[in-house]
């Protein structure tokens, strides 16, 4: 079924303002606006991580497993387990801030997987303008996910292919190549991935420690911190929820703060996202109904 969607308090021009400030940029799973590809073949330099360990907010800790600094020496073997959630659709009530003007919407983030090789989407809109479109393929391990190709629809297409023969994260509009670390997810996978870690170790993970994950668009790579919040109550459209937070706190100019919820007794599958622009802007993804979810198998112990 279609979703529907309409607009509170706005017309088609802040809708498409919306669309245009708001989702291109989005740090759970929408790349970075980038320049239109060189007509002329061009040079492939490498495309440097760029958090490193003295990055880390004061008083931090790095939860054990997690990538180091900017992910170099770590191995597979050094990975913590992970498994990933159960096939789901999720429909999302979406809502929005920009200039002012409060907006709604909807959404969908569907997860596929036969336990070898996953398929994953994700879709947002506003009256009838898509502010979120990508989707990302490849295999699964007991170590998580491990994408193979990431599409960003609204990048015109524009996708980052991860090639473990080769060690590189390639990407189609000729952006330099960045090294694939171990671990390393696309924008979207990180969402399932992070689901992955508290399933395989719900307790491993504690308030206040941070998660390190190599993350990549449609043409940059990053490592990603996370902090862990409190365990809280969410009343969202689909009732209230008992929810652990993470939080990816901005830490360079124009940065969005993005905050995911993620639900124990629904296989830590994500809630809800909201991403925070600079300028206090929003868009706010809430769980519109509960999903009908087979039961994980007893979680490992750390």
């Amino acid at each position: 079924m279609e979703p529907q969607w309409e607009t509170l308090d706005s017309g088609p021009q802040v809708v498409q303002a919306v669309a245009e400030q708001l989702a291109p940029d989005n740090e759970v799973a929408l790349a970075s606006p980038s320049p239109e590809p060189s007509p002329q073949p061009v040079p492939r330099p490498e495309n440097h991580l760029t958090q490193a360990a003295s990055d880390l907010p004061p008083g931090s800790k790095v939860a054990a497993g997690t990538v180091s600094g900017a992910g170099v020496g770590t191995t597979e073997a050094d990975l913590p387990p992970a498994r990933v959630p159960p096939s789901v659709r999720l429909l999302y009530t979406v809502k929005a801030l920009s200039k002012g003007a409060n907006t709604q919407g909807s959404g969908r983030l569907d997860w596929s997987h036969d336990g070898q090789t996953y398929q994953a989407s994700l879709t947002a809109k506003i009256l009838f303008f898509t502010v979120m479109s990508q989707t990302s393929t490849g295999r699964l391990s007991d170590k998580g996910i491990a994408p193979e190709r990431f599409t960003d629809s609204r990048r015109s297409g524009r996708a980052a292919h991860f090639e473990r023969s080769t060690g590189k994260i390639r990407y189609s509009n000729n952006a330099p190549d960045a090294a694939l670390l171990p671990g390393a997810q696309d924008r979207l996978t990180v969402n399932f991935q992070l689901s992955a870690l508290f399933n395989a170790r719900p307790d491993a993970y504690s308030e206040g420690q941070t998660l390190r994950l190599p993350v990549s668009s449609h043409d940059l790579a990053e490592v990603w911190l996370f902090r862990v919040g409190p365990t809280s109550h969410q009343t969202l459209p689909a009732g209230e929820i008992v929810t652990r937070q993470l939080t990816r706190s901005p830490r360079k100019e124009f940065d969005r703060k993005v905050d995911i919820w993620l639900a124990p007794a629904m296989a830590h599958l994500p809630v809800r996202l909201r991403i925070t622009e600079p300028s206090g802007d929003f868009l706010d993804m809430q769980l519109e109904e509960l999903p009908q979810l087979p039961a994980l198998e007893k979680p490992l112990h750390p």
